[in-house]
């Protein structure tokens, strides 16, 4: 099943109308999350005039007890226009999610100036657990069962998530839609 089409709640980078759009559904306590984050870095800070690159939260629960609040916290942190610098601290510092967000916390108030007063009020407000919600139910809807889970221009990608792999796959539709290629 596609992806559901990017929408104003959505969090990106890169050109919002570019003509290649990765939606990537991510749990911040994923460990191939962790691993492929590096990668889709790399591949936004090179391909951001050309892609719009979506993120969107899909905690596994069960198995990842933090996950949901660490996705609050990104979302919460969005509030202060910081969720991209959320959400990379997360996954940089991902082996401390087993102790909780305490640490974390004091990364970003330290580190990227959030306000943790603020950051807790805005952990309250239903928008912040709505946008979470819907990111789920539309992963649920596109049948996601693993993470990081990647869709480019509304398509299901099941490929290796590595740089040159993805570098290679964006290098090919930009070739097909005749784009400068990089």
């Amino acid at each position: 099943m596609p992806v559901s089409a990017i929408n104003t709640n959505d969090h990106y980078i890169g050109n919002k109308n570019a003509p290649i759009t990765f939606v990537v559904y991510e749990d911040y306590e994923c460990e191939y999350c962790e691993k492929s984050f590096s990668d889709l870095k790399n591949l936004t800070d090179t391909y951001r005039q050309h892609v719009c690159f979506v993120y969107r939260h899909f905690p596994f629960i069960r198995m990842h007890p933090h996950a949901m609040l660490a996705a609050l916290v990104v979302e919460a942190c969005g509030l202060q226009n910081k969720f991209m610098e959320a959400h990379d601290c997360i996954f940089k510092n991902q082996v401390y999610l087993e102790y909780g967000l305490g640490g974390i916390l004091r990364l970003l108030e330290k580190d990227y100036g959030i306000c943790i007063d603020k950051l807790n009020e805005d952990l309250q407000k239903a928008d912040v657990v709505k946008k979470v919600s819907n990111d789920i139910a539309s992963g649920v809807r596109c049948y996601i069962k693993n993470t990081p889970s990647i869709f480019i221009n509304g398509e299901r990608y099941t490929g290796e998530v590595a740089l040159p792999v993805l570098g290679k796959v964006i290098r090919r539709l930009m070739t097909e839609l005749h784009l400068n290629a990089i």
